[in-house]
């Protein structure tokens, strides 16, 4: 016995093949239909991806890892960009540092010792250090000239008391 589906309310129901063409009712919802001969079977589904291809590259060696003194010097040439801003000396501190630990970590990629990505990370960080050293130096003059310009103004006119 086909099974056939009702349209109006989905139904599963089993029909006896006399009455393929007929038209009948549905015992759930009351309503009639045609019961259609079954057409083709429907395909299988298509298959799955297969597996995946292995790896183009080998597993993280030492050699692909960066480096955590280029990483250090990416993020202390960063921090001493806002740092310079605040008194000047942790913007100086971290800047030395973010050159040094830059400078360290390029001699490591050129030694063989590092992987290559480490090489743009030492580099920002040497760029962001030195930024943040002429931003601090600025910021110490800026500041200089300001006292020095404040206390000649207090100097040149003194104050005066008014009485009434």
């Amino acid at each position: 016995m086909p099974e056939v589906t009702c349209p109006n309310c989905g139904t599963r129901l089993s029909a006896p093949e006399a009455f393929l063409g007929r038209q009948v009712t549905c015992g759930q919802c009351k309503q009639g239909f045609t019961i259609s001969p079954p057409g083709p079977p429907t395909p299988p589904p298509p298959p799955g991806p297969g597996p995946l291809p292995p790896p183009l590259s080998s597993p993280l060696s030492s050699h692909s890892q960066t480096s955590g003194l280029a990483t250090a010097s990416l993020v202390l040439g960063i921090i001493s960009i806002p740092g310079s801003f605040c008194y000047a000396l942790p913007g100086l501190i971290c800047g030395i540092l973010a050159i040094i630990f830059g400078v360290l970590a390029r001699k490591a990629v050129a030694r063989g010792t590092a992987g290559g990505s480490s090489l743009s990370l030492a580099k920002a960080g040497l760029i962001c250090g030195v930024i943040g050293i002429i931003l601090a130096v600025l910021f110490v003059i800026v500041v200089a000239g300001i006292v020095a310009w404040a206390q000649s103004q207090a100097t040149a006119r003194p104050y005066r008391v008014r009485t009434f």
